[in-house]
C-alpha cells in the first residue's frame, strides 16, 4: 500500500508540474480570456514604427490595446496604407512585369506565400469571432487553411494582410496617422509621448500611455532607447550589448503563373488537387541534416498559381521554367515529391504560360534581449521582428506573435486599477523571453550555418 501511495503522490505531484510548466511556457491558459472586457486603462496605447498596418504581430496587438485602453493610435510610416488600396489590393498587379516590384518597402515577403501556425487562427477568431474571421478569408478570394487541412490562412501576404486590416480598422476606438516614429519622450521613468515626423518634415508629441515598437528590422525602438537613456551612458551601452545576430543566407523566389480557365480545366482533369477552387496547397521542407531546400506551391484569388523555391545560400537561377525543373531535381528527399507536382510543370510548359517572380533575400536575424536590459522606461513594450527575427522557413513568426500578444493580453488583464504598474515593461519582457526566447536559441543550429555572433 505504502509504494501504491507514493505512486500515486509522484503522479499527482507530476501533473502539478505539467500545469506549471504549461502555463509559464505557453499560451494555452490564456488564450480563452482574449476579447474579455474590462473597464479601460485611461490614456491612449501608441503603436508605432514600420509595416504596424501589415505586420500581423502589430495588427494584433492594436486589438489587444484596443480591449484595454480608452484609444489605440497607430503611427504608420507607408502613406499608401492610408489609400483605399491597402484594403483592396488589385493582384492582377503582380503579372505587369516579369520581374515584380514591391509596393511594402518594409514587408519583404509581400508578394510571396506564406504558411501560418495554426495558433493564428485560434487568436483572430478568439478577437474576432469565427465567422466574422472566415468572411473575411473568403472575401480574400481564398479558402480558410482549417477547411484545406493546412496551417495557410492565406496565400501572399499582399492578399492576407488586407483582410487582416479590415478586421482590425473596424474597431471603433483604434486610429491610423501617417508619419514615422522618431523617438520617445519620458518623465520619471515612463514614457510620457512618442515622436512622430510626418511626410512634410513636421514633428509633433503623440500622448501615450502604452508604447509599443513595431519598426521591426528597423529597430526603431532599440535606437530611440539609446537616445532616451543618452548614448553615452552605461545604461544605453548596456542595453547595445543585448544585441545577438548570425548570418542565415536566406533567399526565397517566388513564380507567379496566371492560369487561364482551359489551363485550370486541363489541371482538374490531370487530377491536381485543389486547382478549380483555389485550394492547392503542397509543401516540402527539408531534413536540415541533409539538404536546405524547400518548396510551396499554391493557388490563390484571381487563378493565381504560385510555386516558391526557397533555400539558404542558394545557388540556383529561376529565370526559366527549365530552372524550376532543376531546382526539383536538387531537393534531396526522403519522400518523393506527388507526381502531380510534375504534371503541373509539364501542363504549364505545354502551354507556354509565362511567370512573374519576386526574390526575397532576408537580413540577418536580430535578437534584443530587452528581459536583460537595466533603466527601461516602465510603459515600453516591443514585440514581433522588432525583438526576434526567426528562421522564415518555418513560419514561425507568426505563431511567436500570437505568444506575445496573449501574454501582453494575460499582464493587462492583471493590472489593478486605472494605470499601468511601474514593473509592466518589465515583467512583459520577463514573460515574452519565458515564452519565445528559447526559439533564438535553436535558430542557428537549425539553419546549419554559423554560430551567433555577438556585434
Amino acid at each position: 500500500m505504502e509504494g501504491i501511495d507514493d505512486l500515486c503522490l509522484l503522479q499527482g505531484l507530476s501533473k502539478v508540474m505539467h500545469r506549471k510548466l504549461v502555463q509559464s511556457l505557453s499560451i494555452a491558459y490564456d488564450l480563452p480570456n482574449l476579447g474579455i472586457q474590462r473597464e479601460r486603462l485611461s490614456g491612449t496605447a501608441v503603436v508605432c514604427g514600420g509595416s504596424t498596418l501589415t505586420s500581423i504581430s502589430g495588427l494584433l496587438i492594436a486589438r489587444i490595446c484596443s480591449d484595454h485602453f480608452e484609444n489605440v493610435t497607430i503611427i504608420e510610416p507607408e502613406e499608401w496604407l492610408l489609400t483605399e488600396e491597402r484594403l483592396n489590393p488589385n493582384p492582377d498587379q503582380i503579372f505587369i512585369m516579369k520581374t515584380i516590384s514591391n509596393p511594402r518597402a518594409r514587408i519583404p515577403q509581400w508578394p510571396a506565400a506564406q504558411g501560418f501556425d495554426a495558433s493564428l487562427t485560434l487568436v483572430l477568431e478568439k478577437l474576432f469571432g469565427p465567422e466574422e474571421v472566415k468572411n473575411e478569408v473568403t472575401e480574400a478570394g481564398t479558402k480558410p487553411g482549417w477547411e484545406l487541412g493546412t496551417l495557410y490562412f492565406s496565400e501572399e501576404a499582399s492578399h492576407s494582410r488586407p483582410s487582416f486590416r479590415r478586421l482590425v480598422l473596424k474597431t471603433k476606438n483604434i486610429q491610423q496617422l501617417s508619419g514615422k516614429g522618431d523617438g520617445l519622450v519620458a518623465q520619471n521613468g515612463a514614457l510620457t509621448g512618442v515622436k512622430r515626423r510626418t511626410a512634410n518634415g513636421k514633428e509633433e508629441i503623440v500622448p501615450a500611455t502604452l508604447v509599443v515598437d513595431f519598426t521591426g528590422v528597423a529597430l526603431g525602438g532599440f535606437r530611440w532607447l539609446q537616445e532616451l537613456l543618452g548614448s553615452t551612458s552605461a545604461a544605453a551601452k548596456q542595453l547595445a550589448s543585448l544585441k545577438e545576430t548570425f548570418n542565415n543566407k536566406y533567399q526565397a523566389v517566388s513564380c507567379f503563373f496566371k492560369l487561364s480557365d482551359a489551363v485550370i480545366d486541363e489541371m482538374d482533369q490531370a487530377g491536381i488537387p485543389g486547382i478549380k477552387d483555389n485550394g492547392l496547397q503542397h509543401i516540402f521542407l527539408p531534413n536540415l541534416n541533409a539538404d536546405t531546400r524547400s518548396l510551396v506551391l499554391s493557388s490563390s484569388e484571381k487563378n493565381i498559381l504560385s510555386i516558391s523555391c526557397c533555400e539558404y545560400d542558394m545557388q540556383e537561377e529561376i529565370e526559366r521554367m527549365d530552372n524550376i525543373r532543376e531546382y526539383y531535381h536538387n531537393l534531396v528527399m526522403e519522400v518523393p515529391l506527388p507526381k502531380y507536382i510534375y504534371t503541373i510543370l509539364d501542363i504549364l510548359e505545354k502551354h507556354r504560360v509565362p511567370f512573374s517572380k519576386y526574390a526575397i533575400r532576408t537580413p540577418y536575424p536580430v535578437y534584443i534581449q530587452y528581459a536583460k536590459a537595466k533603466g527601461l522606461p516602465s510603459n515600453f513594450i516591443a514585440i514581433g521582428d522588432s525583438v526576434m527575427q526567426l528562421n522564415p522557413i518555418k513560419g514561425q513568426g507568426a505563431s511567436k506573435a500570437c505568444a506575445e500578444v496573449v501574454s501582453l493580453n494575460k499582464l493587462l488583464l492583471d493590472v489593478k486599477g486605472n494605470t499601468l504598474p511601474s514593473d509592466f515593461g518589465q515583467n512583459f519582457f520577463k514573460l515574452q523571453a519565458t515564452r519565445t526566447g528559447g526559439l533564438w536559441s535553436v535558430c542557428p543550429t537549425t539553419l546549419a550555418h554559423e554560430a551567433v555572433l555577438k556585434i
